[in-house]
């Protein structure tokens, strides 16, 4: 079909007009386009870089509990060795006749070696001693060595939180958890956020995890923190986690 002069269809006009503006400003279309993908691509970094300082702050945060179980484990093997050097060395005050000598040996080691180093000591010396004075000593020791023992085999509490003038509350919170039959291992002041949770480490000790929640949020809610606390199991993230140890992680207050 023929058109007459100044009848071409408005499509095929419309379409000449596009090419020869694209033609005209291909330079600055192709500039913006690859200056919105740096864009995107800026952001979507950003985001990444955002998720992976979270991850190494989690990570950096686990560490320094990981470490401080290493460093205890440690510590338990150079109190075994020494607990042997000194037993090698007061072996005759510790068999002695006398005994106020027995007891000062008892308390010796009971004040400067820990109960779960020092059980089975007390228990071998009962066994070994022929004689029923001696036995009465380290019955003795076997019974102050087990209530000491309750104690150090109380569950553990890290306690985290992000604003330094919050530190009076988490004091008044640590009271509490310890209150409660809980170790304490004092309190850190950490940039990661939180949303207000308890991690813990082993499937099994969730009902515990939660109702470690629950005392810490009451206690919030006393001095006037409507602040929910979350258990969140992390033992897949970190399958070599302690038993036995949880962490509360504290949010800035309200005020």
């Amino acid at each position: 079909m023929k058109w007459a002069l100044g009848q071409i269809p408005a499509e095929s006009q419309k379409a000449k007009v596009d090419q020869r503006f694209l033609n005209r400003n291909f330079a600055a279309v192709t500039t913006l386009a690859v200056g919105l993908v740096g864009i995107l691509l800026s952001a979507a970094q950003v985001w990444v870089a955002y998720i992976q300082k979270g991850r190494e702050l989690l990570q950096k945060e686990h560490e320094s509990v990981t470490v401080e179980f290493a460093k205890q484990r440690d510590r338990d093997l150079q109190e075994q060795r020494d607990l042997r050097t000194f037993i090698v060395q007061n072996y005759s005050h510790i068999f002695s006749d006398d005994a106020s000598e027995r007891d000062r040996m008892k308390k010796i080691m009971l004040t400067t070696y820990s109960a779960v180093i020092v059980k089975p000591v007390f228990d071998g010396l009962f066994i070994i001693t022929s004689k029923s004075s001696q036995q009465s000593t380290w019955a003795q020791g076997q019974a102050e060595v087990a209530e000491a023992s309750v104690e150090q085999a109380m569950p553990t509490v890290y306690v985290h939180y992000r604003r330094a003038r919050d530190a009076q509350v988490v004091d008044e919170i640590m009271k509490s958890v310890k209150g409660a039959g809980y170790r304490v291992q004092g309190k850190q002041l950490v940039v990661q956020a939180t949303q207000g949770d308890v991690r813990y480490y082993r499937s099994n000790e969730a009902d515990q995890a939660g109702a470690l929640a629950n005392l810490v949020a009451a206690k919030l809610k006393a001095v006037g923190w409507n602040q929910t606390m979350t258990p969140i199991y992390i033992g897949r993230t970190f399958p070599n986690g302690p038993a036995g140890v949880f962490e509360v992680w504290i949010p800035e207050g309200p005020n």
